[in-house]
C-alpha cells in the first residue's frame, strides 16, 4: 500500500507542476513593437556612434545630429536606420567623407582609417537624447 501511495503522490505532483507551467505560459505576453532584432542589428551597424564634439552639441539645439556611419552607407540607408532606431523620420541627411590622418610609429608611417560622417536634420520639435550624461 505504501508503494502505491508514493506512486500516486508522484503523479499528482507532476500534474501540479504541469498546471503551474501552463499558467505561467498564459501570463507571458508579446510586446506591441514589431521590430525584428536582426533589422535593429543591421541598422546599428550602419549608424556606428554619435559624433560627440562641441560643435555637434551646438547643432543639436537646431535639431542637427552628427553620426559616424559605415563607409558603404548611403543617404537612404541612414534615413531608414535613424527611423528604425529612434522612431523619428529625418527631414534631410548630409554625408561627408573624412580622410584618415597620416601617422607614424617611429620609422614606420601609416594612415588611420577613412570614415564617413552624416549630419541628420530632424523636424522642428523632435529631439534625440544623445548628449545627455556625456
Amino acid at each position: 500500500m505504501a508503494l502505491l501511495k508514493k506512486l500516486t503522490e508522484k503523479l499528482q505532483s507532476k500534474k501540479k507542476v504541469s498546471e503551474k507551467l501552463t499558467e505561467k505560459k498564459a501570463v507571458v505576453e508579446k510586446p506591441d513593437i514589431a521590430i525584428k532584432s536582426s533589422t535593429t542589428a543591421l541598422y546599428s551597424s550602419i549608424l556606428k556612434q554619435a559624433h560627440v564634439t562641441e560643435k555637434s552639441t551646438h547643432g543639436a539645439a537646431n535639431s542637427h545630429y552628427v553620426f559616424n556611419v559605415s563607409t558603404s552607407a548611403n543617404k537612404n540607408e541612414i534615413i531608414k536606420a535613424v527611423f528604425a532606431l529612434y522612431g523619428i523620420k529625418p527631414v534631410s541627411v548630409n554625408v561627408m567623407r573624412v580622410k584618415g590622418k597620416k601617422i607614424r610609429f617611429g620609422k614606420i608611417s601609416g594612415t588611420r582609417k577613412n570614415t564617413k560622417k552624416a549630419i541628420v536634420t530632424l523636424p522642428k520639435g523632435k529631439k534625440i537624447s544623445l548628449y545627455e550624461g556625456v
